[in-house]
């Protein structure tokens, strides 16, 4: 009762984000962020949830990565739905690495790579779409279909992107984009 609880709890919130979302009432609350804190803040809340499930998780990155104006909360989000989707669809004793980089066009970029299931080429362009589960996924790791779409809305609204790679059987990379230079609308 507790579990089922919580995962419509969360359900909820995810569809009450993303209706604020579509609405355009979310505001953006920029502050300097370090990619590398961020990063470290959110592997560090999955490492009991990768233990328990036998995965190793860890962060990748430079020396030194510019600081970035965005809303930290918002980026803990997309972070967040990108971890935990990896952590859902990644077997026992697999991996998770979140690499951040600089890129030469201004943006940093921040990639999380699993070694799960992966995702069938001809569902590639609809993991972002409202409410999609794979078919391949197993079924026991299919949520409400919203984390990705939730996630690709705020990566935009900080004038950034975000894409999947990922081949059958052996994982996934999610990548995505942020500006050093804050977005304007």
């Amino acid at each position: 009762v507790k579990y089922n609880t919580e995962r419509l709890t969360r359900m909820l919130n995810e569809l009450l984000d993303l209706s604020r979302i579509e609405a355009g009432q979310v505001e953006l609350h920029l502050v300097s962020v370090s990619i590398p804190e961020l990063v470290m803040d959110v592997v560090e809340g999955f490492q009991a949830s990768a233990r328990e499930k036998s995965l190793t998780i860890r962060q990748e990155n430079p020396a030194v990565l510019p600081l970035i104006q965005g809303d930290r909360d918002k980026l803990h989000q997309v972070l967040n739905n990108l971890i935990q989707n990896a952590i859902k669809f990644t077997p026992p004793r697999g991996e998770i690495r979140v690499e951040s980089q600089m890129r030469d066009d201004g943006f940093v970029q921040i990639c999380v790579v699993d070694t799960g299931c992966g995702i069938q080429p001809d569902e590639l362009d609809r993991v972002f779409a409202r409410f999609f589960r794979g078919e391949s996924a197993p079924s026991a790791a299919r949520g409400a279909g919203l984390g990705l779409t939730i996630a690709k809305s705020l990566v935009e609204l900080h004038g950034g992107k975000i894409w999947v790679d990922s081949t059958p059987g052996q994982g996934s990379w999610f990548i995505f984009t942020l500006p050093i230079e804050p977005f304007s609308s």
